[in-house]
């Protein structure tokens, strides 16, 4: 459902979700502030109001000015390798497959690529979530690179992608569009994103959906 008012405009969804849109800013910054009082500081997926639809990527390929890290919970993952075995022919048909995961933090997605029996590369650039992903890598067996996913040249040799991206401002389609060319002809590509992927409204936002 949808109903707009002269304050908000709000969508509800069958899923229970709702979307809400202020339509004043002196609004935006009460919620923000009760939602701060409430919850403690938090990071905004939203486009800001400097954002165009010059490009979908960084072309400088520079990092998300703010690398806070936010490992994904387990029934994200539960619910993202369930959906990659039903696309992709069941979980045997997986196995031996090429995965990439290119924001791979310390590993969480990572462990289930490969207790599914995917050959896995894994990327990330933070330091001490590097070292605990080489850590990892020795234990269970898959290849671990520090890098600024970002800068490394795209080799279409994989069959899947799975990427939970930084999503500070709208730095995570800079990721996808860039990890999308990293896949075989025919492979799939999954990536973990705020909601306003699907409901922001700036410029920038349509064109991502466009691509």
């Amino acid at each position: 459902g949808y109903v707009e008012t002269d304050y908000f405009r709000i969508r509800t969804f069958k899923n229970g979700n709702a979307h809400l849109w202020f339509t004043r800013p002196d609004l935006v910054d009460k919620a923000n502030e009760l939602l701060a009082d409430y919850y403690g500081e938090v990071l905004p997926d939203a486009a800001p109001a400097s954002a165009d639809d010059r490009d979908l990527r960084s072309k400088s390929g520079a990092l998300s000015k703010d690398l806070a890290f936010y490992p994904t919970p387990p029934k994200v993952i539960a619910a993202v390798m369930n959906l990659i075995a039903n696309q992709r022919g069941g979980p045997s048909y997986i196995k031996g497959q090429a995965a990439l995961e290119p924001s791979a933090g310390t590993g969480n997605i990572v462990e289930a690529l490969v207790k599914s029996g995917l050959r896995v590369t894994a990327i990330e650039v933070e330091g001490g979530r590097a070292q605990q992903l080489n850590l990892l890598a020795r234990r269970i067996g898959f290849k671990a690179i520090r890098a600024n996913f970002l800068r490394v040249t795209p080799n279409p040799i994989f069959d899947i992608v799975v990427m939970n991206p930084p999503f500070y401002g709208t730095h995570w389609m800079g990721h996808v569009t860039h990890a999308f060319e990293f896949l075989k002809p025919g492979g799939h590509l999954y990536a973990i994103l705020p909601a306003t992927a699907e409901v922001g409204d700036s410029a920038k936002h349509k064109k991502f959906r466009d691509w």
